[in-house]
């Protein structure tokens, strides 16, 4: 819900929060329950096949696989963005994070309140944007509230992309 909140919470309506993109169209697809993924990869694969022009990942690991890899690769063959997160810092050590990592995702960073990469922000050379990731405000399921992390940012990114898309 937080998640969605930033890309695509209804504009100009008197309350709550306002997405980064208005007037476009989004797909919701569920890939895990609570707090868990566990169908991400068909979930990816579902959104390339059914024509997504941009696929948001709030998620990720420190460890590469195949089959990450080559979801990716199907989605960016059917024409979607592919768009995750850079992964918070573990223990102040900044690691490698998958799926922002491969060359065929763009990366993202989370900044602080003062524009200035957040402590709890991966980055290495594979970081390709950075977006607000510190106390952000968005949906929840039962009103508002504020997280923070890569996580956050990302959604922000994809959304600025479906507007980007949507005019041009």
């Amino acid at each position: 819900s937080h998640v969605a909140g930033l890309a695509a919470a209804v504009t100009d309506n008197g309350f709550g929060i306002s997405g980064v993109s208005w007037n476009c169209r989004y797909m919701a697809v569920r890939v895990g329950g609570g707090r868990s993924i566990t169908h991400g990869y068909e979930g990816v694969i579902y959104a390339a096949a059914t024509g997504a022009d941009i696929i948001n990942l709030s998620w990720g690991s420190n460890t590469p696989s195949n089959i990450e890899r080559i979801t990716i690769e199907y989605a960016n063959q059917q024409g979607a963005l592919v768009i995750a997160a850079a992964g918070n810092r573990e223990d102040s050590r900044n690691f490698d994070h998958y799926p922002a990592a491969y060359d065929n995702v763009m990366g993202v960073a989370a900044v602080d309140t003062s524009d200035k990469l957040a402590i709890i922000s991966n980055f290495n050379s594979w970081v390709d944007i950075s977006a607000p990731g510190v106390e952000i405000l968005s949906t929840i399921s039962n009103g508002y509230g504020v997280l923070g992390g890569t996580s956050m940012a990302t959604p922000i990114v994809a959304g600025a992309a479906a507007l980007l898309k949507s005019k041009h």
